[in-house]
Order: C-alpha cells, then sequence, then structure tokens
C-alpha cells in the first residue's frame, strides 16, 4: 500500500469532505468549458492523449487478452469521452481526437451487445463465472455490472454525437433487464417501502442475489435514461432503487457488498466496490435532482465513513485516488493528494487504474482550481 493511500487512511474520522459535497453539475460529457485547472489540464492531456495515441483497436485487443474486455473498455470510453467534453471551449481538436477515439469504443461495443447469441441485448463476461456458488453461469452471460458500465459509455457517446443508435441500444438494455430480472418491495422486504433491486444477472441461478454497488450501478443509469427522455418510467425504477440503497444504508446500517436480504449474506462484509456504490448512488441523486437531500447525505456520509474505516480490505489502487479527484474540488487537502496521484504518474502505457482516475477528476469540474503550472502539449492523432 503506497504512503499517499496510508496518509488518506489515517483521517478516518475526518468528515470534512462529507460536509463540503456539493452536487456535480451536470454529466461530464456535456461539459463544454475552459478547464482552468492546469493540473486537471495536465492529467487530461497525459492519460487521454495516451488512450488515443495508443490506438482504440490496440486498447480493445489488450484488454480482450485480460478477459476484461467489456468492463474496461467502458472506463476508456468513460474517459476519452468526459476529457471531450471538458476541453472543447479550449482545445476543440484535441476534443474531436478523444471523441472519435470514444467513438471507435463505443461502436465495437455496440457491435457486442449479445455476444451469447440468446436475444437478450447486454454484455457480461467472456469466461464462465460462479459469483454465488451454484451453477456457473456460461461465458457471455449478460451481468447488471457490465450492463450499468457499458450503457454509462453509450450515453457518453450518444450525449456528444447525439446519434440516436446509442440511446437505442441503452433503453433496450433497460427496459429487457427490468421485465425479466429487476425484483421489487416484496422480493427486496417488506419493510423497505417503493423499493427496487436489480438482481446480479440474467442467470435463473442469480435470481434473488442482491448487490448493492451494481444495483446503484443499474439504477444511475435508469437515472440517466429519465434525465434524457423525460421518461417517467425510468425515474420510477432510478427511485425505486435510490429507496432501496437508502433503506440499506440508513435503516439497516449495511455498508457490506451484499444487500441485507441476499441469502448468502451473513457477514455483510465490506471491500472495495464501496467506492463505486457511492458514485452510483451520487449519480441517482444527481439525475432525480436530490444531490442535497438530507437522506441522500447522510447514506453517502455513513459509507464514506465505513471505507475510511476498512482499511486496506476496501481499497484497490484506483479505489482511493478515484474518490479523492472526485471530491478534489470540494476539499484541498484531497486536492492536493488526487495532485500527488496525478504528478506521480508521467509516462507510460495507460494503465487500468488511470482512466478511472480520469473520470474522477472531470467528473469534478468545473470546479477545479491550481497554482500548478504544466505545458500544453500538442494534439495527438489516433493510430486506429
Amino acid at each position: 500500500m503506497t504512503l499517499l493511500v496510508l496518509f488518506y487512511l489515517q483521517k478516518k474520522q475526518d468528515t470534512h469532505f462529507a460536509q463540503k459535497r456539493q452536487p456535480i453539475q451536470q454529466h461530464s460529457a456535456e461539459l463544454t468549458t475552459t478547464v482552468s485547472s492546469p493540473i486537471v489540464l495536465h492529467f487530461i492531456q497525459l492519460t487521454a492523449d495516451r488512450l488515443v495515441q495508443t490506438g482504440a483497436s490496440t486498447i480493445i485487443a489488450q484488454n480482450a487478452s485480460n478477459n476484461q474486455v467489456y468492463q474496461w473498455d467502458a472506463w476508456n470510453c468513460h474517459a476519452s469521452f468526459e476529457s471531450a467534453g471538458a476541453v472543447q471551449g479550449s482545445d476543440p481538436t484535441r476534443a474531436a481526437s478523444y471523441r472519435a477515439f470514444g467513438i471507435q469504443i463505443a461502436n465495437w461495443l455496440l457491435a457486442h451487445d449479445d455476444a451469447n447469441n440468446d436475444g437478450d441485448p447486454g454484455w457480461g463476461l467472456p469466461y464462465a463465472w460462479d459469483a454465488f456458488s451454484s451453477n456457473d453461469n456460461p461465458a457471455n452471460q449478460e451481468y447488471a455490472v457490465q450492463d450499468g458500465q457499458v450503457s454509462y459509455c453509450l450515453l457518453n457517446a450518444y450525449q456528444q454525437t447525439h446519434d440516436p443508435k446509442y440511446l437505442k441500444v441503452v433503453k433496450a438494455v433497460m427496459d429487457d433487464y427490468i421485465q425479466y430480472w429487476h425484483a421489487y418491495t416484496t422480493s427486496v422486504d417488506p419493510a423497505c417501502n417503493d423499493c427496487g433491486y436489480f438482481y446480479y444477472s440474467t442467470a435463473p441461478q442469480d435470481f434473488g442475489h442482491f448487490v448493492k454497488n451494481i444495483n446503484t450501478w443499474m439504477g444511475a443509469v435508469a437515472a440517466e435514461l429519465y434525465a434524457i427522455t423525460g421518461d417517467a418510467f425510468y425515474k420510477i425504477i432510478a427511485q425505486q432503487t435510490l429507496n432501496s440503497e437508502l433503506w440499506e444504508v440508513n435503516v439497516k446500517q449495511n455498508v457490506g457488498y451484499l444487500g441485507w436480504n441476499d441469502p448468502s449474506n451473513h457477514s455483510h462484509t465490506m471491500d472495495s466496490h464501496m467506492v463505486v456504490e457511492m458514485w452510483g448512488l451520487q449519480r441517482i441523486a444527481k439525475y432525480l435532482g436530490l444531490s442535497q437531500d438530507g437522506n441522500v447525505l447522510a447514506a453517502l456520509h455513513t459509507l464514506e465513513v465505513a471505507w475510511q474505516n476498512c482499511g486496506e480490505t476496501c481499497s484497490n489502487s484506483q479505489d482511493p485516488p478515484f474518490l479523492y479527484c472526485l471530491y478534489a474540488p470540494f476539499d484541498k487537502s484531497l486536492q492536493a493528494q488526487c495532485e500527488q496521484y496525478i504528478l506521480s504518474h508521467p509516462s507510460g502505457p495507460p494503465a487500468y487504474p488511470l482512466p478511472i482516475v480520469l473520470v474522477g477528476v472531470v467528473e469534478g469540474l468545473p470546479a477545479w482550481s491550481s497554482s500548478i503550472p504544466t505545458t500544453p502539449s500538442p494534439p495527438v492523432t489516433p493510430t486506429s
């Protein structure tokens, strides 16, 4: 564990950044503002330029060799589109190269939305997987987490290009999952008022399994679909998902990986997925106009404190930088740590954590400010 992460985790009882939290302004792919912070501009150039230089086809092939093709491609997609939105006003040439890279990734994902040819749109793992010690799910089984990650990429693509093909597929994926694999109040818990949960996968053996971070992923997609389309149906699904998360955290005090009533949940163990859970919760609230709701803020505070106290068990290498870069605009100490992380990665290939942290940085715009100088580099040309 790095000294940087250790320093952060010493703030176990520090609620400073939780109290200062402000709503993120909008979906970052929509931003067309000048990046005033040199350190943010530096990091966008550092990471997004390297993605473009490496080339979309090369990155897709690399991710496929690691058996993480859909979710890692999705994060690269997020990073490139959101960076394009962030620099559009100040550097349209660079923004265009980022956008072109993101479109290549998005189109590849679009062309592989039913890899198992079962007629259900969605994405999964290219290998068999057994998450709950039941029967193995076959390769390319659709999973809620991959559906959520890729859908967010495609919504980024839609926001940047206004091409309806991206929105059409996301709606099809969401509508299919809701129709067959979504639990309502009586299946979650009779005491959970107007609640909803997305099951872990579309496989029958995973029905009734509740995983909190996956639920917030899919709930955030539903919330953004509502914000884009105005369709009240998606608002209802997003609100039910939010209700489940608030019930889990504020009522049951469950900060673990699994939902309270998951049949395999006996210890409510915490792990690094808490970071994505917090991000998803914040995004649902943002699109429903509830970022400053007291129940939402209370749940985020509870999760943050639990994550800080959890230590290494809850910290993959990318998680702490993602979280404190996301909140850096509202807390100078976290901004310093985010900047230190950025400056400690001056060269090399675009390793997996970097696009994730870039999303955290860009989604904190436009509130960043920094005096650290950097020298802008010339725009890059995609290699594929």
